[in-house]
C-alpha cells in the first residue's frame, strides 16, 4: 500500500515571539515534523523570517494559525505587546498567508486552549503534560533547538499542528501518537 499524497502543514503560534513548525502527513502515515523555529521581534520579526523563507511558506499545503482573543481579565489590562498576534494576524490576512476569519476558515484559527489535547485541571498541568507528551515522542524543543532562551513558542506552534490534525481526525497520526479521538 502507498504513502498517500502528502500534505504539508504550518503551524504558526504568533506574538512578541512566534513559534512556527513545518511538517507533512499522508493518508497512511502521521505527522513529521521537518523543521522549528522561535522568531523575536513581534511583527518585523516575522516578516523578516517569511522574507528569508519563502520556502516554507509556498510549501505549506495548510497554514494555522493560532487564534488570538483579546479577552479582559481581572487585573490584566490590554498594552501594546499583549495585542501583537492580532498585528500578526491582520499582515497574515493581508498577504495572503491565512484567510480572513470566516466561519468556514475557523479550523486553521484555532485558539490558545486547543493545543492542550492531553487533558489536565488547569493551564500549569495541562502545559506539563502536553511538554511530556511530546518528549516522550521525541518532539520537546529547547532554546538551542530554534536558537533563542526557550522553545515556547515553537513548541505551542508543534501542540496546535496536532490538535489541528486531531480535530481533522487523522488517523494515522493518532495511531501513531497513541493519542484518543476526544479531542
Amino acid at each position: 500500500m502507498g504513502v498517500g499524497r502528502m500534505t504539508t502543514i504550518l503551524s504558526i503560534d504568533s506574538g512578541v515571539s512566534s513559534g512556527l513548525v513545518l511538517g507533512d502527513f499522508t493518508e497512511t502515515r502521521g505527522f513529521t515534523r521537518w523543521d522549528a523555529w522561535q522568531v523575536p521581534g513581534g511583527l518585523l520579526g516575522l516578516l523578516g523570517w517569511m522574507d528569508c523563507n519563502t520556502t516554507a511558506l509556498e510549501v505549506a499545503d495548510v497554514t494555522i494559525c493560532e487564534k488570538f482573543v483579546p479577552l479582559n481579565n481581572k487585573g490584566f489590562s490590554h498594552t501594546l505587546k499583549s495585542v501583537e498576534p492580532l498585528r500578526i494576524e491582520g499582515a497574515l490576512v493581508a498577504l495572503g498567508v491565512m484567510p480572513d476569519y470566516l466561519p468556514e476558515h475557523y479550523d486553521v484559527w484555532p485558539r490558545p486552549a486547543s493545543m492542550y489535547f492531553m487533558g489536565g485541571s488547569g493551564k500549569t498541568e495541562k502545559l506539563k503534560r502536553s511538554r511530556a507528551w511530546l518528549k516522550g515522542h521525541g518532539l520537546l524543543l529547547t532554546g538551542k533547538d530554534v536558537g533563542q532562551a526557550d522553545a515556547d513558542d515553537a513548541i505551542s506552534a508543534t501542540l496546535h499542528a496536532f490538535a489541528y490534525l486531531l480535530r481533522q481526525r487523522h488517523l494515522p497520526t493518532m495511531q501513531h501518537y497513541k493519542i484518543g479521538v476526544n479531542v
